[in-house]
């Protein structure tokens, strides 16, 4: 079945000052942007950002649980992942596009990915990062999955990789627990203590990606079959985990590998808002920082002492945003 199409206008355009993007409003006049737990406000005002060496800095723009032929938002959050590709670019800044998962309803079929994912999300293919969800291995144990990526994704065998995005190192790991374990006499975690012991020694800044989060109060809940894979890293001092599955964003207080708020813990974003359908959230929990129904793709800067984050509406309004300094 092919797309339905639709019609939608846009009434916002980027332009970038220094590094930072700017996302001018219709009828809204400039405000500060808000403070990450407060309401956003319409359009985000800029930010004078320091300039850095070519190499020193990325642009990671992420978002999982993407594509359907029978909605709109993945066509506008793909309009939106485009034009903070080209502001990146056109700063000269090295920029890189994360799926966290479940990129093509509703099964992860070879048309799914041809003619839903493809028109909305292919246009950046070349840089994108893929991690697998549950939906992809609904048809043929992933296999139009890793057809359609090829080798970006891995293999069906081993569907962990790394990639480097500025200084940093981005851990690409396997949620589906029941296909390829996640345990510590697992490959998958063997592998991923080699990888953060090489990142560790290059003095490299570490972000994971995966599907399904480990900590969430949306409708799964949390995936205590990652919490192996959380402790090594929080072990390891990963500074950032990103995570799909949920259809929400949600950011967590920083955690150590028991699940404890503490300063120098690992960061958890839920980014499941790239097209799919929204949902609720189910429970309360004060680790929990920030929660919110919108669909859109998280911008997050790295530099090597530190990383920043803009969580950006389809709208235009930046619903979440902050900075922390880091020790690599």
């Amino acid at each position: 079945m092919g797309r339905r199409r639709f019609s939608f206008e846009r009434c916002w355009s980027t332009t970038t000052l220094v590094a930072a993007l700017t996302l001018t409003g219709c009828t809204a006049a400039a405000s500060p942007a808000p403070s990450p737990s407060s309401t956003p406000s319409a359009v985000a005002s800029p930010t004078s950002t320091p300039s850095a060496p070519s190499g020193e800095r990325g642009i990671l723009i992420a978002a999982g649980d993407v594509a359907s032929c029978s909605t709109s938002a993945d066509e506008e959050t793909g309009v939106l992942a485009g034009q903070l590709r080209d502001a990146a670019v056109s700063d000269h800044l090295e920029v890189a596009v994360a799926l966290l998962g479940d990129g093509a309803y509703p099964n992860g079929e070879a048309t799914s990915w041809a003619n839903c994912y493809d028109p909305a999300w292919g246009a950046f293919k070349e840089i994108t990062h893929p991690a697998v969800g549950n939906h992809e291995y609904l048809t043929d144990n992933a296999a139009p999955y890793f057809s359609y990526f090829g080798s970006a994704a891995g293999s069906p065998e081993k569907s962990w990789y790394s990639y480097t995005i500025g200084t940093w190192r981005i851990i690409v790991l396997n949620s589906e627990c029941a296909v390829v374990g996640c345990g510590t006499n697992s490959a998958q975690y063997r592998w991923l203590t080699a990888s953060l012991a090489s990142a560790r020694a290059a003095g490299e800044p570490i972000a994971a990606m995966w599907h399904r989060p480990r900590f969430s109060t949306g409708e799964h809940g949390d995936a205590s079959e990652m919490q192996a894979i959380w402790s090594a890293l929080a072990t390891a001092g990963v500074a950032i985990v990103l995570n799909g599955h949920e259809h929400n964003y949600e950011r967590w207080e920083p955690l150590t590998a028991a699940g404890s708020p503490a300063v120098t813990g690992i960061t958890e974003f839920i980014v499941g808002t790239g097209g799919a359908d929204l949902r609720a959230q189910r429970r309360s929990d004060a680790r929990s920082a920030v929660y919110r129904m919108v669909h859109g793709v998280i911008r997050l800067e790295l530099a090597r002492d530190s990383y920043s984050w803009e969580m950006i509406a389809v709208d235009g309004s930046v619903v979440d945003h902050g900075s922390v300094a880091i020790t690599p």
